[in-house]
């Protein structure tokens, strides 16, 4: 799984942020969170929803791997305690891999909720 920097978007109401989790096999998004703070209970919801989605689909995330850049929601103590609950390992990026989540930014560009 690989998980992006939360997204920031406007709204009529003001900023609202968007953490996404994406399955790097399937190419999809398998959980997601919405926030109009960026704490890093963002990050771990979305985490959450994930691993809820893809146990419902009958799939054990036990010994999965979520890729993530270094933003403070994944390096957070939340992260890590849910990253041991669900049995899933923490991957990181070189410090100044930019591109290195691109692929989850670009998926929340063009992602519907009824696409999933």
């Amino acid at each position: 799984m690989q998980g992006g920097a939360p997204t920031e978007h406007w709204t009529a109401e003001g900023k609202l942020y968007c953490c996404a989790i994406k399955d790097a096999c399937g190419h999809r998004v398998v959980g997601y969170s919405i926030s109009d703070r960026m704490p890093a209970s963002l990050a771990v919801d979305a985490l959450n929803n994930a691993v809820a989605r893809r146990k419902a689909e009958g799939h054990d995330v036990a010994g999965c791997i979520l890729h993530a850049d270094r933003g403070s929601q994944f390096r957070s103590r939340k992260m890590g305690h849910a990253l041991n609950r669900h049995g899933m390992v923490g991957s990181m990026g070189r410090v100044g891999a930019a591109g290195d989540c691109e692929t989850v930014r670009l998926s929340i560009v063009s992602w519907r909720p009824d696409s999933c």
